[in-house]
C-alpha cells in the first residue's frame, strides 16, 4: 500500500519517521484514518474506500510528535490520575480529544507546507464546533446553587478544546469565547494557556529543561488554582 501514498510530497517525512519506527498500513474496518503506535511500532489504519494521500500523511504528523517524543496527553493523564475531580474531568475521552486538538494545530502547518489542500486535513473541516443549542445548555446547566457542575465543566473543556483546535480560520468564535469566559474565566485561561504554551513549544529542539513535561505541570496547577477556587456539585 506505501505506493497509494507516499509521494514526492511527503517521502522525505516517511522516510525520517521510518529511521525510528516500523510503519504499517492496514485497512480500517471504521472507514476512518488513524495510527496506533506502541513504542518502535506504528500502524496507520486507512480508509479503503477513500485513498487519501492528505488523510495518510496527517496520520504522519502525529507520528511526527512521538518522533520527536512529545507526549503531552500521557503527560496530562498523569497529572490528573490522583485527584478524584480532575480524575473525572480529564478521563481519556477527555484528555485524548484534547491533546489531540492540540496536535492538529501544532500539525497544520505542516502540512500545508507539504502542499496539500487544507479542507482534507480534518473530515469536518467545513462545520462549525459548537452550536447555539449547546451554549444555551452549558449556560443553563454550569453551576448548581453557587457550585460548579462538574459533567458541565467536562463539556466546557471539551468544546473549548475543539474551538481552539478548529483549523478553518474563516470561523469566527469571538462571541462565543466571551461566552466561556463570563462563565469560568480560571478554567478559560487555563485551557487557552495549555494551547498557547503548546503552539510556542518548538518540540524539535525540546531538551530536559523545557519540555511537554512543564507544558503539563503548568496546566495542573492552575487547574489546582481553579479548584480552590470554587465548590463542585
Amino acid at each position: 500500500m506505501k505506493e497509494k501514498f507516499v509521494t514526492n510530497r511527503n517521502i522525505e517525512l516517511w522516510e525520517k519517521l521510518s529511521g525510528k519506527f516500523t510503519i504499517e498500513i492496514k485497512p480500517n474496518t471504521v472507514k476512518e484514518y488513524m495510527i496506533f503506535v506502541k513504542n518502535s511500532h506504528a500502524i496507520i489504519y486507512y480508509n479503503p474506500v477513500n485513498i487519501c494521500e492528505a488523510s495518510f500523511t496527517h496520520e504522519l504528523l502525529h507520528l511526527n510528535l512521538d518522533y520527536h517524543d512529545f507526549y503531552l496527553c500521557s503527560a496530562i493523564k498523569r497529572n490528573m490520575a490522583s485527584d478524584p475531580l480532575f480524575f473525572t474531568m480529564f478521563n481519556t475521552s477527555m484528555t485524548e480529544p484534547l491533546c489531540n486538538f492540540i496536535e492538529h494545530k501544532m500539525m497544520f502547518n505542516d502540512y500545508k507546507k507539504l502542499g496539500y489542500t487544507e479542507d482534507l486535513f480534518i473530515m469536518d473541516y467545513f462545520e462549525k464546533k459548537v452550536n447555539q443549542k449547546e451554549i444555551d445548555s452549558l449556560v443553563k446547566n454550569y453551576k448548581i446553587n453557587n457550585k460548579i457542575n462538574v459533567r458541565a465543566a467536562h463539556f466546557f473543556v471539551g468544546k473549548l478544546g475543539s474551538l481552539f483546535g478548529d483549523v478553518n480560520t474563516q470561523h469566527n468564535y469571538n462571541q462565543i469565547y466571551s461566552i466561556f469566559k463570563n462563565l469560568d474565566s480560571d478554567l478559560y485561561n487555563s485551557v487557552a494557556n495549555l494551547f498557547v504554551e503548546s503552539l510556542k513549544h518548538d518540540y524539535e529542539k525540546a531538551d530536559y529543561l523545557y519540555n511537554y513535561r512543564d507544558i503539563a505541570d503548568n496546566f495542573h496547577k492552575m487547574l489546582i488554582s481553579w479548584k480552590n477556587n470554587n465548590q463542585f456539585t
